[in-house]
């Protein structure tokens, strides 16, 4: 999530940004846009197939004060997945960097 809110990427550009299979970004990713997090911003041709690309849904990211307006559900929702998110990023990180 936090590559995308930099600059929209495919699935081929985020696997190899964080060096992981791109069919495990492709199932994160159809994850993400069921949870309308992310949305595709623009199609591309590529060796004659369509190549997706992802970036943040403006309704993702609000304001402090659209944040404060918003319903418990909604922020709870929001704070689960910045959560998740971010374990991911961790344990990712963990596990190509571990320390001696």
């Amino acid at each position: 999530m936090a590559l995308l809110s930099d600059r929209p990427m495919s699935a081929n550009e985020l696997a190899e940004q964080v060096e992981i299979n791109p069919s495990a970004i492709r199932r994160h990713l159809r994850e993400m846009r069921a949870a309308e997090t992310i949305e595709v911003v623009e199609v591309r041709r590529r060796r004659g197939t369509a190549e997706q690309v992802y970036g943040v849904c403006a309704d993702f990211i609000l304001s402090e004060a659209e944040r404060a307006e918003a319903s418990p559900d909604t922020r709870r929702r929001l704070d689960g997945y910045v959560l998740k998110v971010a374990l991911g990023e961790a344990l990712r990180s963990l596990v190509s960097n571990p320390t001696p």
